[in-house]
């Protein structure tokens, strides 16, 4: 599991070695939730890749608001709500 330090301390684990805040390193699973427990790691999560048949097939083709059949008026857009004050009680 890929981690990040958020608080510099010696890895004692790791051949006592100090471990800099903002550091990024792999640390096992089980080493990795002690040190995210003890509030010193947190999870880097690591980008899933997808196929690069679906990405380039996402790419080529936007999606598209369906257009109204003949006939029938096309829903307007929504306005924002206008923020009102609050009087105090």
């Amino acid at each position: 599991m890929k981690i990040k330090v958020t608080r510099r301390f010696i890895d004692r684990a790791n051949e006592m070695k100090t471990r800099e805040s903002g550091e990024t390193y792999e640390a096992p699973e089980e080493r990795a939730g002690f040190l995210i427990r003890l509030g010193l790691a947190e999870r880097i999560e690591e980008p899933k890749t997808e196929p690069a048949a679906e990405q380039s097939e996402a790419a080529e083709a936007p999606e598209k608001a369906p257009e109204p059949a003949d006939g029938e008026k096309s829903e307007p857009t929504p306005k924002t709500a206008k923020r009102t004050k609050k009087t105090a009680k």
